[in-house]
């Protein structure tokens, strides 16, 4: 028996239609590539995205739910449709908030567990002048796990006397988790690095560095902020943000073994500090390389700052130019969040434009090769700006769908500062095969077709003979294949 299968290039050359190159607004999303939320009535900012398996969107940040009037905060989290519309089945509405009569809660990172249980840090106040780190968990449909913090769904942890905040969290294998922040020393404004481990039910685990927390300090005068972390395979925390002294920031990382210790043999004493970027938002591991992005502090404003260490702390100085590279295209631009592709390339979020306090600034998206070169292929000349309002526009976040495509996430300064997510096209398929018919074992890829490559997987189980067609959107015949006498195909079609 004959069976001939058409492939009609509708998703095939995707990337060659109008409006879709990498880095594209996908107008699926929304209709529009975007979505603006105002969950509050003031200062809603998101800060932390994810993708659950099934690819709804939960992202965490602030908002004005039930705040005090004022600089006052409530935790929100909430849930998107994979279409970009709100789940209304998560939360209240789709939202879940958290507020405190001592001032404003924080939600800086969100973080999806294996069981789908959502987890979030930040900073509590327990009061005005004393906020606490803040590990929150919530079941999957957005309200309190009361098996975690002692029945009330999250732990508060005091690391000092005045304000501590965590900005990202790391579930480790067992479940235990590894808080990253800062603590301020009580009566000065000199912060510590600060880690702390909770046990997997939320309880502190007092067998991490001193009775759970470990902190990290230079020099007495100086102010050190953990902003973002990764852990090796092997359990080694490494962790980066910035180093403020004597009015200037400088980029400072810091090694520790599994149990909270300051690892000696990190870089130099255990920690690498320098300025050729100024301050680190994002750590991103690629194998042994492990990728800082921030900032380079300027005489106009700040420039995009990425460098590649492996995981012992020593320069990658065969990556980019001896191990960095910049970014300047106006006088403020800004790297807030990293993304790794399997395929080596590096995606870069954060923001681009003026400076000065009503400087109009976008949200900024760009990519590198695996070497660190940019990727031309990518927005225009390798970078997108966007610009939803006629002010402050920052991507907080980035995050890839199991489709590859890009969600950025941040705010909008439009009438009280908005949260936003958009979607960008992409040329990368993570699983690297996809679809063509779901009754069928036929796959094809890449999916959308960037080049003059396509690669055609197949399985035949019974067809003593098949012909493949591959026809344009306009029903030309691109080309014809004869497979006969195989049970399965590995083709590549040229």
């Amino acid at each position: 028996m004959k069976r001939i299968l058409f492939i009609a290039l509708i998703s095939i050359f995707t990337n060659l239609s109008i409006g879709q190159t990498p880095g594209s607004l996908d107008t699926s999303f929304n209709s529009t590539g975007m979505v603006i939320l105002q969950p509050g009535t003031l200062h809603e900012n998101l800060y932390g995205l994810a993708v659950q398996p099934d690819s709804a969107i939960v992202f965490c940040g602030v908002a004005r739910i039930s705040a005090p009037s004022g600089f006052t905060f409530d935790m929100l989290v909430g849930r998107l449709n994979p279409s970009g519309s709100l789940d209304q089945t998560f939360g209240n509405n789709g939202y879940f908030s958290l507020g405190s009569a001592g001032g404003s809660v924080f939600g800086y990172d969100i973080k999806l567990q294996p069981d789908g249980k959502i987890l979030v840090c930040g900073g509590y106040s327990v009061t005005a002048a004393d906020p606490a780190f803040i590990a929150l968990r919530l079941n999957t449909n957005g309200t309190l796990d009361t098996t975690f913090g002692a029945g009330t769904g999250y732990t508060l942890v005091q690391v000092g006397l005045s304000e501590d905040y965590a900005y990202e969290s790391y579930i480790r294998p067992d479940g235990k988790i590894i808080l990253a922040g800062a603590s301020k020393v009580p009566g000065f404004t000199y912060n510590r690095g600060a880690l702390v481990q909770l046990l997997s039910d939320g309880t502190v685990d007092t067998t991490f560095g001193n009775q759970g927390i470990t902190l990290f300090q230079l020099g007495a005068n100086t102010s050190e902020t953990f902003r973002c972390m990764e852990v090796t395979p092997g359990g080694k925390i490494i962790t980066a943000g910035y180093s403020y002294q004597s009015n200037t920031e400088y980029f400072v990382m810091a090694g520790f073994s599994p149990d909270g210790i300051i690892d000696s043999t990190f870089a130099t004493d255990g920690h690498y500090f320098g300025s050729t970027i100024s301050y680190a938002f994002d750590l991103e591991l690629d194998n042994n390389n492990l990728f800082a992005g921030g900032r380079l502090s300027t005489s106009q404003g700040y420039d995009v700052g990425i460098m590649c260490f492996d995981t012992m702390g020593v320069i990658n100085t065969t990556w980019a130019l001896n191990g960095y590279l910049s970014a300047d295209y106006n006088p403020i631009d800004a790297c807030y969040a990293l993304q790794i592709q399997t395929d080596g390339k590096l995606l870069v979020a954060g923001t681009s434009g003026q400076g000065g306090p009503f400087g109009d600034r976008d949200f900024f998206a760009s990519r590198y090769t695996a070497a660190g070169t940019i990727d031309a292929g990518f927005g225009n000349g390798g970078y997108v700006t966007y610009s939803v309002g006629s002010a402050f526009d920052d991507a907080n976040a980035i995050a890839l769908q199991s489709d590859g495509k890009i969600l950025l996430g941040g705010f909008a300064a439009l009438t009280n500062n908005d949260m936003v997510i958009m979607r960008l096209h992409n040329d990368y398929n993570p699983t690297g095969l996809s679809s063509i018919d779901s009754h069928s074992e036929w796959k094809l890829y890449p999916n959308p077709v960037t080049g003059s490559e396509l690669n055609i997987y197949g399985i035949n189980n019974d067809e003593a003979f098949i012909s493949i067609e591959i026809v344009s959107l306009n029903g030309q015949l691109i080309k014809n294949i004869s497979l006969s006498d195989i049970s399965s195909a590995d083709k590549n079609i040229v």
